[in-house]
């Protein structure tokens, strides 16, 4: 029965039947695991007792076998199995486990595993079983084993048939095994953490009974992997608590109150503390303590002495040689035993007191320094991050926040670009990069996005952070908001590059837009056209109607010169009332064209404060390349083309051409001289007489100006006057005239009591007191009467700003001056004129009066003008009598006086005097 194949005797049963034998006395309870021929396991119980022959020599044992039931015999191999592994921890456990499994209930491998480190796609053998010997433990891959299944679909025991490829991962060899039974071990939480594995050559019969037997074991299974996973812990834990110390600085120390006394450990003494070598006890460490420290170590230890775990306290000692060492320590009381008393505990006594001590004196040095910054970072105004090498944000202040608009939730482990969206071209980014990758800071200012959308300037300071190690571990971003900065300074290039009034482009603006587009013409063989506009008449407006007119017209006429362009071409304002147009990539005719658009726009009525006016320009047009090659030649010649415009009649468009330069250049030395014209007393006065319709008697003279230049000679009045009114030289010249003309009219009074001087007078001195100041001067000077002066005012003075010209011409007349519409019927002809202003003699411009012999419309027309002024109580005067026809025409139709070369030219003062001489003679002059 000993020798029974695949038996195993449980419990005592061996040493029982042995004892048994040797005594020759019966046996009770032997218990036998053997397998059935069918292959499940059964348990057998067999009693028996000796026999003997009539001798006294034993013959053998005879008894009874019976099988016990399965619950039972669960029971008793349980117990078998608990007799085998008790006094079995840890790996020496899992040894006994696999053999006692397999050879208690005949199988033929075993094996414990758990994961590799945690991971679930391979596990490690802790101990195998297989064929009657212990094999070597390996680490196996889970994927396509029975194992996998296991796991994956959490079985807790679960017989699956082979053939599979596990039988040749765990054995080596090419087994024929049927089938596999695996047991998923679990920690208390449900968590895998390992598998109980068994392989069977022979199916069992009776699964339920392996199974049963399997579950229990598995759970001391379990719980032992566990521990064994916590020795280990514990194993790792202390190991870094070692290296910790080292690292970190901190040392170890106990306290044995059966002794009262301190101990420290090795690494105390190897770091030099200063207590291992000055203190026993605690009243050691209180002399060293400084005094307003020393409550708070006394509660510290009365904690510990409670039992109190992980108490911290940080306090200073004094060293002998004067020096303060700050020094951390952390500590727990290990309790010994405890009384209980309705669940609370009546008395403690600890067993002793371990903890570690550090000398935190330069790291509380660094630590008060760290805090110091730290409090300047987050109060400071500049926002501030910092991200890893990989971009991402690990760190951001509250400025940050402010300024973006991220919380720090949302932006912390966010890649850093994510959240600045810059704005900036690609290029930038990538000198960023490299300044970066080169360990170097970078600083500049980039365009940035907050959370909600809107747009920030931020001047941006970025610094590599180094390690201990001395590599770059760290990239520090300050940035300033400067978006005030930058509105302040787009504002002022907006200012320093625009016109103030219409908004356009100026002068410093155009030119560089012109340049660019030269530039652009030439790599792309076009050409570029630009076109000088002036408005015309621009001056009467300022001087009648008022600048505050002025301004709106030039608004109003900037946006309809933007109205007409291209979206590449440019509209700017040089000045006053000079504008430019930059057409790129056009030809001659298309910029005819637009010439005729800007014309046919400006002459569209406008109503500026309550007044409709009709503007008109004069536009110069020069080409590149034909016409020069930088920006300034194209401005020096369409500005030549501009006053060829202006001198063929206004209001219309010219081309530059070589023979304008000359034009140019005789303007340029006209005003260059003009400006010397009176201190060289080039200035001189010629006069026309006026002449009595009827006894042809000579009653006045209209004062005519000339100018003689030793350079230019004879220049005309039509050339000099216009721009001795554009550079502000016609109120000096008028004084001049003043002065001449009236000392002229009192030396001719002589002759004539009632003797009138005609003068001209500019819509800009019927805005200056100093034409008052003037007259009046010169009346005193030279004795004559006011009413011997007649101020001659053209129409175009009196298109708007009504009022002031009436309250400046009323004083006048009040003073005694006479007045006088020249030039009726050329300019913005009112009616209303003539009944509100004090006029006392209207002119007939000598266009009417050429034209009234031609034709009968004609001739009506100048006697509507003679009556219209006869009927406001006017003296009508006729200018360009140049035949006798014409005198007869005037007195036909009662006009009282006219003046013209029929009579006389325009006389110099001496020739007038022995005109006046002469008639004076002959009876003429004199009644």
């Amino acid at each position: 029965m000993l020798n029974y194949p695949q038996r195993v005797l449980l419990n005592d049963s061996q040493q029982n039947l042995e004892d048994a034998i040797a005594k020759l006395t019966g046996f009770t309870n032997v218990f036998i695991l053997c397998r059935h021929a069918d292959g499940h396991p059964e348990l057998l119980s067999i009693n028996g007792s000796p026999r003997f022959d009539q001798h006294g020599v034993c013959l053998g044992y005879q008894g009874i076998c019976t099988v016990v039931e399965q619950q039972s015999a669960i029971q008793l191999v349980l117990k078998h199995f608990h007799h085998k592994l008790t006094g079995q921890l840890g790996e020496d456990y899992f040894r006994a486990l696999v053999k006692a499994l397999a050879t208690t209930l005949h199988l033929d491998w075993v094996w414990v595993a758990r994961f590799d480190h945690g991971k679930r796609k391979a596990v490690q053998t802790l101990s195998v079983w297989g064929d009657g010997e212990y094999r070597q433990n390996i680490i196996y891959p889970l994927q396509q084993t029975v194992c996998e299944k296991v796991v994956n679909e959490r079985l807790k025991g679960a017989y699956i048939p082979l053939p599979n490829g596990l039988d040749e991962a765990i054995s080596g060899t090419d087994s024929d095994f049927e089938s596999y039974y695996g047991y998923l071990l679990e920690d208390n939480e449900g968590n895998p953490i390992g598998v109980l594995n068994c392989l069977l050559r022979k199916d069992v019969a009776q699964k339920y009974y392996l199974s049963q037997m399997i579950e229990i074991v598995a759970k001391r299974c379990e719980s032992e992997l566990l521990r064994l996973e916590s020795n280990r812990s514990l194993l790792i834990q202390k190991g870094a608590l070692e290296k910790a110390q080292l690292m970190t600085g901190f040392a170890a120390w106990r306290y044995e109150p059966d002794q009262d006394r301190l101990f420290f450990n090795d690494i105390a003494h190897s770091m030099e503390l200063e207590l291992p070598y000055s203190v026993n006890n605690l009243d050691d460490v209180m002399a060293l303590v400084l005094p307003d420290y020393r409550i708070a170590l006394k509660s510290f230890w009365e904690k510990l002495l409670l039992g109190a775990q992980l108490q911290e306290l940080t306090f200073p000692i004094q060293t002998a040689d004067g020096s303060v060492h700050w020094m951390q320590t952390i500590a727990s009381g290990e309790v010994a035993s405890s009384e209980v008393n309705f669940g609370k505990a009546s008395s403690v006594a600890v067993e002793r007191i371990t903890g570690v001590i550090k000398d935190v004196s330069v790291s509380r040095l660094s630590d008060k320094r760290l805090r110091l910054l730290t409090e300047a970072v987050t109060q400071s105004s500049n926002a501030i991050s910092i991200t890893n090498l990989d971009g991402l944000m690990i760190y951001v202040n509250p400025a940050f926040v402010q300024l973006t608009g991220y919380d720090s939730e949302e932006i912390l482990g966010v890649k850093e670009r994510t959240i600045a969206n810059e704005l900036g071209p690609a290029s930038n980014q990538n000198i960023v990069r490299d300044c970066l990758a080169a360990g170097r800071p970078w600083k500049g200012e980039f365009h940035n996005r907050r959370k909600d959308g809107s747009q920030y300037w931020a001047s941006v300071l970025i610094t590599p952070m180094k390690g201990d190690d001395g590599l770059v571990a760290n990239y520090l971003y300050v940035q300033e908001d400067i978006s005030y900065r930058k509105h302040q300074e787009e504002k002022l290039f907006h200012q320093a590059h625009h016109d103030a009034l219409t908004g356009l482009p100026n002068r410093f603006l155009a030119m560089d837009r012109l340049s660019h587009r030269i530039n652009n013409s030439k790599r792309s063989n076009q050409h570029t056209v630009l076109m000088l506009i002036d408005l015309d008449n621009f001056k009467q407006v300022n001087d009648s109607i008022g600048h505050a007119a002025g301004d709106i017209l030039l608004m109003k006429i900037a946006k309809r010169l933007q109205s007409t362009l291209r979206s590449g071409d440019t509209v700017a304002r040089l000045g006053g009332d000079e504008f430019v147009v930059i057409l790129e990539f056009t030809s001659a005719q298309a910029a005819e064209l637009s010439a005729k658009r800007i014309m046919h726009v400006l002459r569209a009525p406008m109503s500026i404060m309550g007044r409709e006016l009709v503007t008109s320009a004069s536009i110069g047009i020069a080409e590149y390349p034909r016409d020069g090659d930088t920006p300034e030649i194209l401005m020096r010649n369409a500005d030549a083309a501009m006053y060829t415009a202006k001198f063929a009649g206004k209001n219309t468009y010219s081309f530059f051409t070589p023979a304008m330069y000359d034009q140019s250049q005789k303007r340029l030395k006209i005003v260059s001289e003009l400006r010397r014209a009176l201190t060289r007393q080039e200035i001189t006065l010629v006069y026309q007489p006026i002449v009595n319709a009827f006894s042809k008697e000579v009653i006045g003279a209209e004062a005519l100006v000339r100018w003689n230049n030793e350079v230019l000679g004879s220049v005309s009045p039509l050339d000099f006057i216009p721009l001795a009114e554009e550079l502000g030289l016609i109120v000096e010249m008028s004084d001049f005239i003043i002065a001449q003309a009236v000392a002229q009219c009192a030396q001719w009074s002589m002759y004539r009591a009632d003797f009138l001087m005609a003068i001209n007078v500019s819509p800009r001195q019927l805005r200056d007191n100093r034409l008052k100041r003037s007259l009046i001067s010169a009346i005193e000077s030279n004795n004559i009467h006011c009413h011997q002066i007649m101020l001659e005012v053209t129409e175009g003075v009196l298109v708007d700003n009504v009022d002031a010209a009436l309250s400046f011409l009323q004083e006048l007349t009040e003073q005694g001056f006479q007045l006088a519409i020249d030039d009726f019927g050329t300019g913005y002809s009112s009616l209303s004129y003539l009944k509100t202003f004090p006029f006392h003699r209207l002119k007939i411009d000598r266009s009417f009066i050429h034209d009234a012999l031609l034709s009968h419309e004609d001739e009506t027309l100048v006697r509507i003008m003679a009556d219209l002024g006869h009927q406001f109580g006017m003296t009508v005067v006729a200018e360009g009598i140049e035949n006798r026809g014409q005198e007869q025409l005037v007195e036909k139709l009662g006009i009282e006086a006219y003046q013209g070369n029929y009579f006389s030219p325009p006389l110099s003062p001496g020739d007038f005097q022995s005109l006046i001489e002469k008639s004076k003679d002959n009876g003429v002059i004199l009644i």
